[in-house]
């Protein structure tokens, strides 16, 4: 049984980001990506979605530590974002759909290392290991998001997590949001119309 009325529920349906889509998590920690090694760019497709990584120098390399990229470069941390190699190492992450990004999760990080992620010549580093929440940011088709080094030992990119990104055309939503409550409301109201009819009639009412 519904705790408040019809209308109230529909009025949340109207607002922003409460009907969302199911997030979509690319899991580089996932034991298959090992057989996508050895390679500057991979591809993953997740519920209709294919997600691409580039790497900026080097082959990307999956091993039970972590994903990262493996530079030449006697220095260089196999499985890790890096600048062992003596160049800052990114991965450019890119979609065939428009989508929403929610973020990505990161680990490794000590105390003296930072990472980065570059959108649209944005940059904004992090410090922790977790997930980097990005807030559900639009990300066009085609268009990119760089995760990056920036100081210390480096990091490992475990996963990012995305939502198919839709926009409904606005008079159709507007539409929604102000004839749905209002229909909902002018039938909640009917029984106490009708009570308020009977005590009228039976001469009870205001004078």
């Amino acid at each position: 049984m519904l705790k408040q009325p019809l209308w109230f529920y529909l009025v949340l349906l109207c607002l922003p980001g409460f009907a969302t889509a199911t997030p979509i998590d690319f899991d580089f920690r996932d034991p298959v990506i090992e057989s996508l090694d050895d390679r500057a760019e991979l591809s993953l497709e997740r519920l209709g979605i294919t997600l691409t990584a580039i790497a900026s120098n080097g082959v990307f390399n999956r091993t039970s530590a972590g994903f990262g990229i493996n530079a030449e470069g006697a220095g260089d941390d196999t499985d890790n974002i890096d600048a062992g190699s003596g160049l800052v190492e990114f991965i450019d992450i890119v979609f065939d759909v428009d989508v929403s990004l929610l973020g990505f999760a990161v680990s490794g990080l000590g105390a003296s290392d930072i990472g980065a992620y570059n959108l649209d010549g944005l940059i904004t580093e992090f410090s922790t290991s977790g997930f980097i929440d990005l807030g559900g940011v639009y990300l066009a088709t085609g268009k990119k998001i760089a995760v990056q080094h920036v100081d210390g030992n480096g990091f490992s990119l475990d996963s990012f997590t995305v939502q198919p990104y839709s926009a409904p055309e606005p008079p159709m939503v507007l539409l929604l949001c102000l004839g749905l409550p209002l229909l909902a409301f002018a039938r909640s109201a009917k029984p106490w119309n009708k009570i308020r009819r009977g005590i009228c009639r039976n001469g009870a009412g205001p004078a």
